[in-house]
């Protein structure tokens, strides 16, 4: 047992945020410009994927519309609803670079979505009908795309309806290859369900890369939060895609927020340094 718990806590260790970590959360999500770019009811009006897309899902009613707004310290970005089922479209916002004094270092399958992409691994090509189709809509100083994704679960959607959100789910899924994260967003108070269950093993078998985000922790005391959080971690680790941390927040107190941008921003690819003007040799200096 003893063995048992210092292994845990070595663990926990590894997992502890750099200052330096949190400051790139901070950055990418707080000091930059953020715009809604578009809805898509349909995933073959989607732009080519030229930039690394983050996408919040949960069942209707989780708060993914509270927490995008919360993630980005905005209000009012994402429209929030206290229908559930509201959403019923992939709603995309983009991220875009305001200091371009900054020298922003993207991962490389990112680097430039206009080069030819033919010897990155990784990343589609595509066939002249496909660009065509799929022009991207992107700003040149894009950073990344924030996906809110409609809600499952919600038996008051008539069938058609939720038939077709299923159908849009999974088309997107499956052939999106600029997901680089996807956040499964679990009620605290509730824990997971059969429907969270039944789309986390979708998630498993397309092997798409998922962590989970605990909300409204600030319907339970710390304690109780602490509880359900270790309950969770326990239950991802059954998982091969899943991330390991499981983060609890409150998009009212914004409890969970720094470590969540951190990871978050780690995590998408969007870029790999960042550097800006500053004292030395040659006038620069690593930011993050």
């Amino acid at each position: 047992m003893a063995g048992r718990a210092a292994a845990m806590a070595a663990g926990k260790k590894a997992m502890e945020l750099t200052p330096q970590e949190l400051r790139l959360g901070e950055w990418l999500f707080l000091k930059n410009r953020v715009e809604f770019k578009k809805s898509i009811s349909d995933t073959k009006h989607l732009w080519r994927p030229d930039l690394p897309e983050i996408t919040f899902a949960g069942r209707s009613n989780v708060g993914k519309s509270s927490l995008i707004n919360s993630i980005l310290n905005k209000k009012k970005l994402v429209e929030t609803s206290k229908r559930p089922g509201k959403t019923q479209t992939l709603n995309y916002f983009e991220i875009i670079q305001t200091n371009k004094k900054l020298n922003i270092k993207r991962m490389p399958r990112f680097d430039q979505a206009e080069k030819d992409t033919a010897k990155i691994p990784g990343v589609k090509v595509l066939t002249e009908e496909e660009k065509n189709r799929s022009n991207t809509i992107r700003d040149p100083n894009g950073l990344l795309y924030l996906v809110d994704m409609p809600g499952y679960g919600y038996a008051a959607v008539p069938d058609p309806v939720s038939w077709e959100w299923r159908k849009n789910v999974l088309q997107f899924l499956k052939e999106r290859d600029s997901l680089v994260k996807l956040c499964l967003l679990i009620d605290t108070r509730r824990g997971v369900g059969d429907k969270d269950h039944d789309f986390i093993t979708m998630l498993e078998y397309l092997k798409i890369s998922w962590m989970m985000v605990l909300t409204k922790s600030d319907k339970l005391s710390e304690v109780e939060v602490e509880t359900r959080k270790q309950l969770a971690e326990n239950y991802v680790r059954k998982y091969m895609f899943a991330f390991p941390k499981v983060i609890a927040t409150s998009s009212l107190k914004g409890t969970g927020m720094d470590e969540l941008r951190a990871e978050l921003a780690l995590g998408s690819g969007a870029i790999s340094s960042l550097i800006g003007s500053g004292e030395g040799s040659n006038n620069e200096k690593m930011i993050i």
